[in-house]
């Protein structure tokens, strides 16, 4: 019986329980209300005056005339900017448009596809499992897919035809390579050779509105030559995309079903998915494409999978879609040490290995290592961008970075293509920022 029913029924019963049952009713709405308010109110980190935490109006004019330039020469079409500092928002404010046709002006709670700034949520799942022991990260990846026990390593390339031989790995996959990009599996469409050998393979590599499951093609990877000894090198690629996979077969949860419970709901994280329903589909920027530079947007990098097609495929290194906010308070969480709020992830000292250094000597730029999902700032560099710094960026040109020194997250997010000033907008968001709160 529905409780509050019952609780009706026996105030019929007896006089002496009417008074009781009342108190009952009232605590059990209040608590349903209760429950209802903090699911649904998705709390946001407070707005503060930005002068108290260190920028000035001046300082604001810079960064914002920064935005402003990559708008204006048409580099991208809008953007949400938004900075924090001891877990208050010092900085949000969105600019230009969020459609091609710049009709519609861009809002801070529009979505944005989030592409590779999906890695460090996937990374942190594994975390999660690494924590309960259910994942080690020494455990080879064949222990939970095992086509890929017998993997090979590229010897030799044939440029001409694209033939190719290939000898034995001689140390297995583990889930640490998988973590740090060091397996050897790259993204084909980035990697010269692998671009020519791998479409012989017809796996998908990122996004996809084709009816497809992890289960269905992560395994098709395991045929495909490595580009080099697992642990060699670092080589961007699917490896994150891997791991959503041992997720999946470690939990016995689809993978974005075990983001919601384990991340998104804990995190108030409501607008973030792999798919939106049609009511929050509106509110997905499109992408730009820069006039007069290469127009032609390729096949693979479809642009509406998130709102069409199957939406069976949850590609944990590059499909999610979300807002500036919900990202704050994943990053904020990671700059906590695993904590917002009431609400803990992930322990101090798993969060203190993911913003380590994990890939011994090797090197993604002169004093950038790589931690457990993204990138960490070794040394300081010329711009003052201090040691400590992690995070990561998106293929549709999508930036966050949390700055351990300062207290602080740098969240820029625009969707576009063939921005040929990506860095350059990117970095310089990044530096003006460093700057200005370390002035």
């Amino acid at each position: 019986m529905v409780p509050y029913l019952y609780l009706i029924s026996i105030t019929k019963k007896s006089e002496f329980m009417r008074p009781l049952a009342t108190l009952l009713i009232i605590a059990l709405i209040f608590s349903c209300a209760s429950r209802s308010d903090s699911k649904d109110a998705s709390p946001l980190l407070p707005e503060v005056d930005p002068l108290a935490y260190g920028l000035d109006q001046e300082e604001i004019n810079q960064i914002e005339g920064h935005v402003q330039w990559a708008i204006d020469s048409a580099f991208i079409s809008g953007a949400v900017a938004l900075i924090a500092r001891n877990d208050k928002i010092i900085y949000q404010k969105a600019f230009g448009f969020s459609d091609r046709e710049k009709s519609e002006e861009m809002s801070v709670d529009n979505i944005f596809r989030f592409a590779s700034m999906s890695k460090p949520i996937t990374s942190t799942a594994v975390m999660q499992l690494i924590e309960q022991g259910k994942i080690s990260t020494d455990d080879p990846l064949s222990k939970f897919i095992p086509e890929f026990a017998n993997v090979e390593v590229l010897e030799t390339f044939n440029e001409k035809d694209s033939s190719f031989t290939s000898v034995p790995i001689e140390r297995e996959i583990t889930v640490h390579h998988l973590l740090t990009h060091t397996s050897g599996i790259p993204y084909a469409v980035f990697h010269p050779v692998a671009g020519a050998i791998y479409p012989q393979y017809a796996f998908v590599e990122a996004w996809t509105k084709d009816t497809l499951t992890l289960e269905t093609n992560i395994p098709k990877q395991a045929k495909a030559p490595l580009m080099h000894q697992p642990g060699e090198a670092w080589t961007y690629g699917t490896n994150i995309d891997i791991l959503g996979y041992i997720v999946e077969k470690v939990s016995g949860m689809p993978l974005n079903t075990y983001f919601e419970e384990n991340i998104f709901e804990p995190l108030s994280m409501h607008d973030t998915g792999f798919y939106l329903s049609d009511e929050k589909a509106g509110r997905l920027v499109d992408v730009w494409l820069t006039p007069n530079v290469d127009e032609n947007l390729p096949d693979i990098f479809v642009t509406d999978y998130a709102i069409s097609g199957a939406k069976t495929y949850f590609a944990g290194g590059a499909g999610l879609v979300g807002t500036a906010n919900d990202y704050l308070k994943f990053a904020s969480a990671i700059l906590n040490k695993g904590t917002l709020g009431e609400a803990q992830i992930l322990k101090t000292s798993t969060v203190d290995r993911m913003l380590a250094n994990q890939i011994d000597t090797l090197r993604l730029g002169e004093g950038i290592g790589f931690g457990y999902g993204g990138e960490v700032r070794m040394i300081e560099n010329a711009d003052g961008i201090n040691v400590g710094h992690w995070g990561w960026n998106g293929f549709w040109q999508t930036y966050f970075r949390i700055d351990p020194q300062n207290d602080m997250v740098l969240i820029l997010l625009t969707n576009a293509y063939n921005n040929p000033k990506w860095d350059e907008i990117l970095g310089g968001y990044e530096t003006k920022v460093v700057q200005a709160i370390e002035d």
